[in-house]
């Protein structure tokens, strides 16, 4: 996807390329945490097996979004990329402990449906943060430049 967009722009390939492979990802996620949230949520009228490829699908853009994250952070400051890095996964970091820490107190003060729509709302949110930064990161990157 990175040489196809950089192959629109005369061969020129910018960071920001990297987070359009974010999309499919986000939509396996939120189609998992729906899935995951449904059968969990009536097992009793639901195969085990939608619990297993919810979660199933969910991870797998979990660890899809940290390696096109980590790697976005690496090519938009790669003249120093330990402190973007830092970034990346600390926020990761602490939005995964928030998640995990909460989710069980609130699948016992609601139910596993709500509980994971507030889960999915919360995953919806991080992604649409990545618009603004695909539309205005070369903007911050040709401010820090002028800058120094």
């Amino acid at each position: 996807m990175n040489l196809w967009l950089a192959k629109r722009r005369n061969g020129v390939h910018v960071p920001e390329d990297t987070l359009v492979q974010l999309i499919l990802p986000f939509l396996v996620g939120a189609i998992g945490i729906i899935i995951f949230a449904i059968t969990a949520n009536d097992p009793e009228n639901h195969s085990s097996w939608g619990i297993i490829m919810g979660w199933t699908l969910y991870e797998f853009a979990f660890i899809v979004v940290l390696i096109t994250t980590t790697h976005f952070g690496s090519e938009a400051f790669p003249k120093n990329p330990g402190p973007a890095l830092v970034v990346v996964i600390g926020v990761k970091n602490i939005i995964s402990f928030g998640a995990s820490y909460g989710i069980v107190p609130m699948t016992h003060a609601y139910n596993y449906l709500t509980a994971f729509m507030i889960l999915f709302g919360i995953y919806a949110g991080i992604f649409l943060l990545g618009i603004p930064v695909y539309f205005f990161n070369h903007k911050w990157r040709a401010y820090m430049a002028r800058e120094k």
